[in-house]
């Protein structure tokens, strides 16, 4: 019996490795009594690991911050240029919110290369969720969001570069492609993984940098893999509601599940406008889908979070219109000094939305290399949670917010420059007793944390999209691939 089980033994050993060499992702050749359930063993990283600092050349960049020389390198040759630890394919995908420049990166016919228009990113990386408080626009999306955008295309981030890049030179372009990055990097993809171009195609097309063609890459969906594959948990790089205002009570609020105030400090970093962050009256318009009495409609207060210092993200970029091209890194890191912050603090970020604020968040993350959060939430957020404190009946109020919830943020403990908008003018907002008063705003942080541990009815190559928890692509390859 013992001859008989070291047999049996050498023999799975062998059918393993011929398996990993031969790439059978799901052990198909185990029978179903011996496969073993294991748990998930998911790396969960910090805002520390997270960052990653550029080279003070950004033409030595392989992922972050990625020049047109770099780019060009690769295109022209890339089974033989793919950069350390890229096995797989080379996505670029030319971010486009308004008409298209109809110039296109040119690859070599099957070489690994696609290019593809994207008019959609806006939607595709932002969405409307509620974080257990509030309903709040442009949040990162679902899994299932992003697992459908990576089996559209047939992308797999552990194998793959994916290059985001500004079609024609805009803030919005810019933008967009930047809210791409942090929503793949939130959903678990690894640094070198990802990838900005610096200046928009159609700039370097114009200035002969990059050769373009008229066509694109077909849709090729095969080999894309869902985010549980990844089996990492970046989930730290967005700050919640709870977080903020733990970290301005000094850590001394009842909330529960917020992450614990950084040993370093945290510097608040504001992308806005300096009118914005000023507080002028009605700077920012409301929630979508909301109304007022009188439009244009607004948030509740207008100012800014505590302390924040101003930053608007226009002074990171070289110009607005013509390369959108970040500065120097020595630039950037001169501006962010200036604003104030410290060696060994951690950034976190915002702006209306999280769509300003991707640019300085982007900058202090994958630039300077500094620890970096994103407030997801933003002023839209923010500046929505006030109470409306007249002495009316609560059916003719802007907010039902009532006025000792403990996420109200019209106090001098949380907002600087306060300014109470025109009552006709701000966004009528109601909340129900359990958002008014819930322990957490940690919500949609707790559905994404579960979607990337449940493996349950997920397939690695499974149909774009599905429900939470579904079509993610299993706990993993065991042979490393």
């Amino acid at each position: 019996m013992k001859h008989l089980n070291n047999i049996l033994f050498f023999l799975f050993i062998f059918v393993f490795v011929w398996s990993c060499g031969n790439k059978s992702n799901n052990y198909d050749f185990i029978p179903a009594a011996l496969k073993i359930r294991l748990p998930l063993i998911i790396k969960v990283n910090s805002a520390e690991e997270i960052a990653n600092a550029s080279a003070d050349d950004y033409n030595q960049n392989n992922f972050g911050l990625i020049t047109y020389s770099k780019l060009n390198f690769w295109v022209q040759d890339w089974p033989n240029r793919k950069p350390l630890g890229i096995y797989g394919k080379l996505f670029i995908f030319q971010i486009q919110t308004g008409t298209p420049s109809g110039q296109y990166i040119f690859p070599k016919t099957g070489s690994g290369v696609y290019v593809h228009l994207m008019t959609d990113a806006d939607s595709t990386f932002g969405q409307t969720r509620n974080n257990g408080v509030v309903d709040t626009e442009t949040m990162v999306p679902q899994g299932s969001q992003v697992d459908g955008f990576l089996k559209k295309y047939g992308i797999d981030l552990q194998n793959d570069l994916v290059i985001f890049s500004a079609d024609t030179p805009t803030t919005s372009n810019l933008q967009q492609a930047l809210r791409g990055w942090y929503a793949l990097r939130y959903w678990g993809a690894s640094a070198k993984s990802l990838g900005i171009l610096n200046g928009a195609v159609s700039y370097h097309a114009s200035q002969g940098n990059l050769f373009t063609t008229l066509f694109l890459s077909p849709l090729n969906s095969t080999g894309g893999k869902g985010v549980q594959s990844l089996l990492t948990d970046n989930t730290i790089l967005q700050a919640t509601l709870g977080d903020l205002i733990h970290i301005l009570k000094n850590g001394n609020s009842n909330f529960l599940k917020v992450t614990p105030v950084p040993k370093g400090g945290v510097f608040f970093l504001d992308a806005r406008s300096a009118a914005e962050y000023a507080g002028t009256a009605s700077s920012t318009p409301g929630p979508s889908g909301k109304t007022c009495a009188t439009p244009p409609c607004v948030t509740g207060i207008e100012g800014h979070i505590k302390g924040a210092a101003s930053l608007p993200f226009v002074n990171i970029l070289e110009d607005t219109n013509i390369t959108v091209q970040f500065k120097s890194k020595a630039q950037i890191q001169s501006l962010y000094s200036a604003a104030g912050f410290v060696s060994g603090q951690t950034i976190i970020t915002y702006c209306r939305t999280n769509v300003r604020s991707t640019v300085t968040g982007f900058a202090s993350a994958a630039i300077l290399g500094i620890p970096t959060r994103y407030y997801d939430g933003s002023w839209i957020e923010w500046g929505s949670l006030a109470t409306d404190d007249r002495a009316i009946s609560d059916d003719l109020k802007w907010s039902n917010l009532p006025a000792v919830s403990p996420w109200k943020t019209n106090l001098s403990v949380l907002t600087d420059n306060l300014t109470v908008n025109p009552d006709a003018n701000i966004t009528k907002s109601s909340f129900t007793t359990a958002q008014s008063f819930s322990r957490t705003s940690n919500q949609l942080i707790d559905e994404d944390k579960f979607y990337l541990s449940n493996t349950s009815g997920s397939s690695g190559g499974g149909s774009a999209g599905g429900s939470s928890g579904g079509g993610g692509g299993g706990g993993g390859n065991a042979c490393g691939g």
